[in-house]
């Protein structure tokens, strides 16, 4: 497949008013094989944006023992962006085995959930498990829900960052209007303080990201 149907694809399940998780999820399995090489032709940079966000809040001694988990981990982009960053302990959570199996055959993760987060469905790690929680492209149409944050509040450790990256305009589709004002509630209830917010071009070749980075407290 090439780069223009890939993208063309993709516009179209993102525009469809009938997308599904299933449709979803169909469209990771067909593309798994070759998704990180479409990734390379867009010039996709949010992975990098990502790790490079988290290296900033934490000190080069304290990466290799800083255990993160990457939600919505794909193909394991962010994972590498991690290890080039010296972070050491990554897990993995997915709902797409056919995108986990070519995360694991990278050997970076330590280990891998493939399930979905929200709706219904929790992390199958304790509370405070983590350091640090990643999101790359993960808030988008039938993806994760916005009730992930409370997720993700229960799994990190108090001081522990989060970081996510996404498509700047999708924070207008009408099922992630109140993405920031639940973050933003989430700051009021003093259950994390923002450390930055910030739009930022050339997440790829034809869209600006979407960077958030919180601690919680």
């Amino acid at each position: 497949m090439s780069e223009s149907s890939f993208r063309d694809g993709w516009a179209d399940l993102m525009g469809s008013e009938h997308i599904t998780k299933e449709k979803v999820l169909d469209h990771y399995a067909q593309n798994a094989e070759n998704y990180d090489e479409h990734l390379r032709q867009i010039q996709s940079t949010g992975p990098t944006r990502i790790a490079e966000k988290l290296a900033q809040q934490v000190p080069l001694e304290e990466r290799s023992h800083f255990d993160i988990l990457d939600v919505a981990a794909g193909t394991g982009r962010v994972g590498e962006a991690l290890v080039e960053k010296q972070f050491g302990t990554i897990d993995a959570l997915d709902p797409s085995q056919p995108l986990l199996a070519k995360l694991e055959a990278k050997g970076i993760y330590r280990r891998v959930f493939c399930t979905f987060l929200g709706n219904g469905h929790n992390a199958p790690v304790e509370d405070g498990a983590y350091d640090g929680v990643v999101i790359s492209g993960g808030f988008s149409k039938e993806h994760l829900p916005i009730e992930v944050l409370d997720e993700i509040i229960r799994i990190l450790k108090p001081g522990g960052f989060f970081v996510n990256g996404m498509t700047a305009s999708y924070i207008k589709f009408p099922e992630l209007l109140g993405l920031e004002p639940k973050m933003d509630q989430l700051e009021q209830a003093k259950k994390w303080v923002k450390i930055s917010r910030e739009v930022q071009s050339g997440s790829t070749i034809h869209a600006a990201g979407l960077y958030h980075v919180y601690k919680k407290l």
